[in-house]
């Protein structure tokens, strides 16, 4: 397996990842905690605020991880004849930027419902 593919592969992997632990975010199942979820203070000081905020932002990082897992899916279809820095590059961009719009997103929406 030449560079590419892993970096492709690894991808996928962490975009499926953020795809399954998104999902009990979504489904309200996580209390507050220190370990899994938006651990902010905010969050963490009123449960109403966690599961509603956790609920948004799990459905940000599940959008986040489809969106990579597209990108992944189109970088295989398309095959570049790149090497291997440019297509850690590449897929740094397609997983990072979903997810970082997605954690800022959520620190904008906790910060709109708290009146802040």
């Amino acid at each position: 397996m030449n560079g590419y593919a892993v970096i492709l592969f690894s991808s996928a992997i962490l975009a499926v990842l953020c795809i399954i632990l998104s999902i009990p975010l979504i489904l309200r199942k996580v209390p507050p905690n220190l370990v899994y979820g938006l651990r902010i203070k905010k969050t963490l000081a009123d449960p109403t605020l966690w599961y509603s905020a956790n609920r948004i932002t799990g459905w940000f990082f599940f959008c986040a991880g489809v969106l990579s897992l597209l990108g992944v899916g189109f970088l295989l279809w398309w095959r570049p004849t790149i090497h291997s820095l440019s297509g850690f590059v590449l897929m740094t961009q397609v997983m990072l930027l979903p997810i970082l719009g997605a954690a800022m997103a959520s620190f904008f929406y906790v910060r709109h419902l708290s009146g802040k």
